[in-house]
């Protein structure tokens, strides 16, 4: 059965679309599971504004939060990590309630006072440094455990447990490959329209300005097709291989060395099957090879082109021979 004609057009939309559909299918499952399954609400902290709310997140396993606390004071409590400072207690009012916070230093610095401090903190529920913190400020002042227990919130604010790194490499993880995805469906919109300006469209700049290469090979392939099948197609000046995700242009003219070989190639673990390669090359301007799996076709595209490019240099063509398949044979043993 003849093929129906192709355009190079074609073949391109046909690579970007190839390309394009897994895309759209990964983009969609990705917002499901993101709609559905909101696995970054785990880590993104949650802005809120009253203990209520940090209360109910809490209780949904849900333990970084944001928030901002008017004024908060120093308790004159640190805590270090390796013997190096690395946050200090703080407390301030809120609902009634006194919240404490460990806050992270700045160059050892600790402030007395923070005024309208934004905090991305790790809830922590029953914690030992504050009911020790606590107990000692009791110990300092004239008021008793029973008096201060009521109005101590009993869950401690930590910017220093927060995990800001591990936050920035999920939010990376989930986000980058999902914009990537989203903008090259978007950069396949515009090539579907102009497909030389394609990545499958860029070799063409190396024969010549890629819109009007393009539109030369199209032209040909509309009235000048001298061999085609599904995947090979030869015009007057071009060898066109296509396959569903990459089409190679070659230039015909361009060829100056051509030559076959059987080759093995490998399926799958130690399963192996012939391919009958043919190898095109310039020392300036080209090297191409291609295994094709008949030998016959092999042999009729080598012939056209012999035709087309009487230059080409063919003494190193023959017969098809096993030499490299007994080489390749005996380099595995």
């Amino acid at each position: 059965m003849k093929e129906p004609k192709k355009s190079l057009g074609w073949l391109y939309r046909k690579n970007i679309i190839a390309v394009m559909v897994p895309l759209i299918v990964y983009i969609g499952i990705m917002t499901y599971l993101w709609l559905n399954y909101p696995v970054l609400q785990r880590v993104n902290p949650r802005s809120v504004t009253s203990l209520t709310e940090i209360d109910q997140l809490y209780d949904e396993h849900n333990y970084h939060v944001r928030m901002q606390l008017n004024a908060l004071e120093y308790t004159g409590y640190n805590y270090y990590e390796n013997d190096k400072l690395i946050g200090a207690y703080y407390y301030g009012f809120l609902e009634d309630k006194s919240v404490f916070v460990l806050c992270k230093t700045k160059n050892g610095e600790t402030p007395k006072q923070l005024e309208n401090y934004t905090i991305r903190a790790k809830v922590l529920g029953k914690n030992t440094s504050l009911e020790y913190i606590v107990n000692q400020m009791i110990l300092e002042s004239d008021f008793s455990y029973e008096d201060v227990e009521p109005i101590v919130y009993d869950k401690l604010l930590s910017e220093v447990d927060f995990p800001f790194w591990y936050q920035l490499s999920v939010q990376a993880a989930v986000f980058v490959p999902y914009g990537i995805a989203i903008l090259l469906v978007v950069c396949s919109l515009v090539w579907l329209r102009y497909p030389w300006k394609s990545p499958f469209g860029i070799q063409l700049g190396s024969i010549g300005e890629a819109g009007y290469v393009y539109q030369e090979i199209n032209n040909q392939c509309r009235t000048e097709v001298l061999f085609q099948t599904k995947n090979y197609m030869v015009t007057k000046e071009y060898l066109i291989i296509s396959s569903l995700i990459r089409t190679d242009v070659i230039r015909i003219d361009y060829i100056q060395f051509l030559s076959r070989h059987i080759m093995k190639k490998k399926l799958f673990f130690f399963f192996t099957k012939p391919v009958y390669r043919l190898t095109m090359s310039n020392p300036e301007k080209l090297f191409y090879e291609h295994d094709f799996q008949d030998a016959a076709q092999a042999d009729e595209i080598m012939e056209i082109l012999i035709k087309l490019c009487p230059n080409i240099d063919n003494k190193t063509i023959m017969d098809w021979q096993t030499k490299e398949i007994d080489n390749q044979d005996k380099e595995e043993e």
